[in-house]
């Protein structure tokens, strides 16, 4: 089976469930990314393959020891390890937003979730040139302000009571780097929170409480007590997680 059947093979059986789909093959390196992993029995589709590609799995570095990223690629049945990049996220997001203060908060965001992810990727990689590693990077945005990290809680709090009855959107940046490979791109999905009232209220305080804001973009998750704070999601659910579901995986 030559690289042209393999690609489509793996379409077809891709799109029999999941839309958006696009599959990408490294002839070289013989490595997969599927753009429609909306659940981890995606991964069973592109196994069948695993004879012909020869590749092994036990080569993939996720740049990050967040609990959540992990856990997404753990759900994903990957076999991998994981490395903390150790960049100066500060300097770099001053730099682009100093380079793109025309833009809009959108546009920033963007342009800084893929800028950090691939920072990210290309900084372990360098460390491990013959493995493929993952980068990813998350920011919740507003058409005023692009939301990081808590400072503190009384920072999450202020956060979390912005948002209320607001829509907003969640961008996470994702990069893949390897022998030889190299992909980036940005998911979006937007989001909007209940209005503020006093049970909204007691939420946010009962949250900032358990300490689960203060790693979160936005000060936030879906994936614990933040799925609360959420009346609707439009687009990838995967992003309020922490990656992104569509374009995530390789074997």
């Amino acid at each position: 089976m030559d690289h042209a059947q393999v690609k489509n093979q793996v379409k077809e059986l891709v799109k029999e469930k999941y839309l958006g789909y696009n599959v990408y093959i490294n002839i070289d390196t013989k490595v997969y990314i599927s753009t429609s992993l909306y659940s981890p029995q995606i991964p069973r589709y592109l196994y069948r393959f695993d004879s012909w590609k020869g590749y092994s799995m036990n080569k993939i570095i996720l740049a990050s020891k967040s609990p959540r990223r992990i856990e997404l690629l753990q759900m994903c049945g990957l076999d991998f390890s994981s490395l903390a990049a150790d960049i100066d996220e500060g300097l770099i997001k001053s730099h682009i937003l100093a380079d793109s203060r025309e833009e809009s908060t959108f546009d920033q965001a963007k342009i800084l979730t893929e800028r950090l992810a691939r920072e990210k990727a290309l900084h372990v990689y360098r460390q491990k040139k013959d493995h493929y590693v993952i980068g990813s990077d998350t920011l919740v945005v507003t058409d005023k302000s692009i939301l990081g990290k808590p400072i503190d809680s009384h920072d999450a709090y202020k956060m979390l009571k912005n948002l209320a009855g607001q829509v907003h959107r969640v961008y996470t940046g994702v990069s893949i780097v390897g022998p030889d490979f190299e992909d980036s791109f940005v998911s979006i999905a937007q989001v909007k929170f209940h209005d503020l009232d006093p049970a909204m209220d007691q939420i946010i305080k009962d949250y900032i409480a358990r300490g689960s804001p203060m790693d979160k973009a936005g000060s936030y998750g879906i994936q614990d007590m933040g799925a609360l704070l959420v009346e609707y999601i439009e687009g990838d659910y995967m992003p309020l997680w922490v990656s992104p579901s569509d374009r995530y995986i390789e074997n």
